[in-house]
């Protein structure tokens, strides 16, 4: 039986927790008296509880899309409060009404309702910086309902920055937690568990013999899935260095 090789570290999150999988069936559809992997494997299925636990994505309460939706209604609001007083028979309201929607104007024909959620969020902090001008604020106070408007944006606006924050800050603890757990799960399999089952092949060990062709088989699978990847990336990068430039044609 050939010697079982190392598991990649090139290996992808996933696939260390798929590996970490299988080789937890074979282990469990085998009775195997010796100790050390008993105790080995233990840790392995451990670390992939741990591991699947760290890098799934855990559901927000108020989803990034919920807040920017909250968000777009408001503004949409302001533009339909506007519509309604410039439409009002008080000179000094319309003509309010109307200067405000002139100045914030672009921004609609800009669709910013219809934006990504940051370039959506650039523009709204846009508008309220312009609605925030000494002269924007003397029209608004002439305006029934608008002020209340604005804060709202505001508020929706605040509430978007906070949750995205959150989600970016937990995304980040998950990916560094899944990448430790990671490497934790490697060492255990590629210095600990590799080299005793390695050891047991050499001394004809009957009691682990077959595990540890089940295991083998695993890593290279997992490995030759690695380094298909690298060849495929490798394979780009070549093409794409070799791709043939136009050059101008010569000046007669």
């Amino acid at each position: 039986m050939d010697k079982i090789n190392s598991v990649s570290a090139a290996i992808r999150v996933s696939e260390v927790a798929s590996l970490a999988s299988a080789l937890q069936r074979a282990y469990e559809t085998r009775e195997i008296e010796k100790p050390i992997v008993n105790t080995l494997m233990k840790e392995v299925i451990a670390l992939r509880e741990k591991l699947l636990s760290s890098s799934s994505t855990a559901k927000k309460s108020v989803s990034l899309a919920g807040v920017d939706k909250k968000r777009d209604k408001e503004v949409s609001d302001l533009n339909k409060v506007l519509k309604g007083c410039e439409a009002m028979k008080s000179e000094v309201v319309s003509s309010s009404a109307k200067a405000v929607r002139e100045k914030i104007a672009k921004y609609y024909k800009g669709k910013i309702t219809s934006r990504g959620f940051e370039e959506g969020s650039g523009m709204v902090m846009s508008l309220l910086n312009d609605l925030d001008s000494a002269e924007m604020k003397a029209y608004i106070e002439k305006i029934p309902g608008v002020a209340e408007c604005v804060e709202a944006i505001r508020e929706a606006q605040a509430e978007y920055i906070k949750t995205r924050d959150s989600q970016s800050e937990g995304q980040s603890e998950k990916t560094l937690s899944a990448s430790s757990v990671k490497k934790e799960l490697l060492f255990v399999l590629n210095d600990r568990l590799v080299p005793i089952l390695n050891a047991a092949i050499i001394e004809e060990d009957a009691d682990v013999m077959e595990f540890a062709s089940a295991v083998g088989k695993e890593i290279v699978r997992v490995n030759n899935t690695v380094s298909a990847r690298g060849k495929t990336s490798r394979k780009k990068a070549a093409s794409a260095k070799t791709e043939p430039t136009e050059t101008p044609a010569a000046q007669i």
